[in-house]
């Protein structure tokens, strides 16, 4: 999509120190590194995405100086004003998990795109649209 852009150089050492492995059978919903995932129609991280918020700020936390935006999406559930309100609950959830962990809010941003910007377009099947629900911490400097 127009809006994609290539990772920074700090976002990719983000992205790469929070990786986190996933078991093959795990009930949890997976992660990846930046990006945390949502059940459907829920704003609760599981288990496994606390962890991965806490590797988040076990990160941020060895680096002081950079901030990050939270970007919480949707999937295509919701008519588009509650599907923004809905992304701003999961940026909440995400918020908090890092500032218990040690993060100070004032390096933490937050916007919600609803179900504007879909990492898949035209979702149909439950996979496509679990990859819809999402949070992805982004580093800006």
């Amino acid at each position: 999509p127009a809006f994609a852009q290539a990772p920074s150089p700090r976002q990719a050492e983000f992205a790469a120190a929070a990786m986190a492995p996933v078991a093959p059978n795990a009930k949890h919903t997976p992660t990846a590194g930046d990006t945390v995932y949502f059940t459907h129609k829920q704003t609760y991280l599981t288990k496994n995405a606390v962890e991965q918020v806490q590797r988040q700020a076990a990160w941020l936390k060895k680096n002081p100086a950079v901030k990050v935006r939270l970007e919480c999406h949707t999937d295509d559930d919701f008519p588009p004003e509650y599907a923004l309100s809905f992304g701003e609950a999961r940026c909440q959830a995400v918020e908090r998990v890092l500032m218990k962990a040690g993060v100070e809010a004032g390096r933490i941003t937050a916007v919600s795109y609803g179900n504007q910007r879909p990492a898949v377009p035209n979702a149909t099947t439950k996979e496509e649209h679990g990859k819809n629900r999402r949070v992805i911490t982004r580093v800006v400097e």
